[in-house]
């Protein structure tokens, strides 16, 4: 289930911290599982109101603008065309922006 609950900084570190001591394999893909689960719910709500989106481009820049129906962060996932591999876990070699909780 997906909430917009914030949760601290410190609380995350906490969290990690204890899933860095975890070696049992089958228990760290129960969490992992979860994690993804939760992004998916998290995400599958999130569109982009096409009549928002502004672009700007230039010989070596781009700068695009959107608004989605939901708060979001500014985090975007961006890879070469060449490079996109859909079979990979994550196909996408960098992320630009900044996370933030809205």
């Amino acid at each position: 289930m997906a909430t917009n609950t914030q949760v601290s900084k410190s609380t995350i570190v906490e969290i990690l911290t204890q899933i860095g001591q975890i070696t049992d394999q089958r228990a760290l893909q129960v969490i992992q599982n979860q994690i993804q689960q939760q992004a998916s719910q998290s995400t599958q709500k999130l569109e982009i109101i096409l009549d928002k989106v502004n672009v700007e481009a230039g010989i070596d820049y781009a700068i695009i603008k959107w608004q989605t129906n939901e708060p979001a962060n500014s985090m975007v996932s961006l890879v070469t065309e060449k490079d996109y591999n859909g079979n990979n876990t994550n196909p996408y070699v960098w992320q630009e922006g900044i996370l933030t909780n809205k």
